[in-house]
């Protein structure tokens, strides 16, 4: 199991509130997530997909438009798909947030290398499972222009309960 150390420290915050979240904790100090709110983003996850619903400034600028309603994970090349499927899959049934290092080619010569956050939060009346997501830059770079194209580096397996799992928030009505 990989250590939260190893991560970026919005990534571990994003990863602590995340578990607090499904433990009916509230996180304490809301105003450091603040600098969050730029590179998170919210979506809907369902039969394999990712659909987008809101995201931020920085989220939005890095994927080249809103978004809303594309499955992020078309935006990743096919043979990468698979695995992110997965990776979502085994966060819903394990009640964890999953973990994977991407690479975000902004240019021809130039990639970004960010961490993505896959936090399943609620199951929703249609099946679909509410998801809270980051994208968070490894290291801070300027974003010179959106995303071409975006690859998997590598998944992080995060610790999680197997089995049956006690109710997480609330269904919507």
């Amino acid at each position: 199991m990989q250590s939260n150390e190893a991560f970026h420290p919005s990534t571990r915050l994003m990863l602590d509130a995340a578990k607090k979240l499904r433990e009916f904790v509230d996180p304490e100090n809301v105003e450091s997530f603040e600098t969050l709110i730029p590179r998170l983003f919210t979506g809907r996850a369902q039969h394999g997909t990712l659909a987008i619903e809101t995201c931020g400034r920085e989220t939005a600028r890095l994927l080249g438009v809103t978004e809303h309603g594309r499955d992020l994970f078309t935006r990743f090349a096919r043979v990468d798909r698979a695995a992110l499927q997965a990776l979502m899959l085994q966060a819903q049934l394990c009640q964890t947030a999953g973990l994977a290092r991407i690479s975000a080619r902004v240019r021809h010569d130039c990639a970004i290398e960010c961490e993505l956050v896959l936090a399943p939060l609620l199951q929703r009346d249609d099946g679909s499972e509410a998801v809270l997501g980051l994208i968070q830059p490894v290291r801070p770079i300027p974003l010179i222009s959106p995303a071409l194209e975006l690859r998997l580096l590598a998944i992080y397996p995060l610790g999680g309960q197997i089995g049956p799992s006690p109710p997480r928030l609330l269904h919507r009505q």
